[in-house]
């Protein structure tokens, strides 16, 4: 099963278009894919999406299965499987990220028994990186 999920770039576009035009938009697809997997590992970190919303607390009867197991570890880390998972990709003109576990979609968007704990996307710290990066490079490309 394939997720999208898209955000409001329009900002972030225009300054990437704007490079491209002036052919000094290398590597920078690179970073933008960077900050997103920043996002992602912060969002496991933190046990919320990178827009901030923290995650929904584990059901009491599986947060004591897993304690009788022995783990008492953040929320979806039990095997670190998932996190391990992430992957970026990214091109001339695109910066994406991804997880290669299956199981990743149930948590994005949450199934009839199990609420969602989104790890993937981008919230307004990495906006600003990635404006801050686009940023840069604009002034890099003025000077040059």
């Amino acid at each position: 099963m394939h997720l999208e999920f898209k955000f409001d770039t329009s900002e972030i576009q225009r300054k990437f278009r704007k490079l491209a035009e002036m052919g000094k938009s290398d590597r920078l697809t690179r970073k933008i894919a960077n900050v997103l997997l920043e996002e992602a590992e912060d969002a496991f970190d933190a046990e919320r999406s990178p827009e901030g919303e923290k995650w929904a607390v584990l059901n009491p009867d599986y947060k004591k299965r897993r304690h009788e197991k022995g783990y008492t570890g953040k929320i979806l880390q039990v095997s670190g499987d998932l996190a391990m998972s992430l992957n970026i990709d990214y091109g001339d003109s695109f910066a994406v990220i991804g997880a290669s576990e299956p199981h990743g979609q149930y948590h994005m968007t949450g199934t009839q028994h199990m609420p969602a704990r989104p790890f993937l996307g981008l919230g307004e710290t990495g906006i600003e990186e990635i404006k801050q990066i686009l940023n840069n490079a604009l002034k890099n490309a003025v000077e040059d």
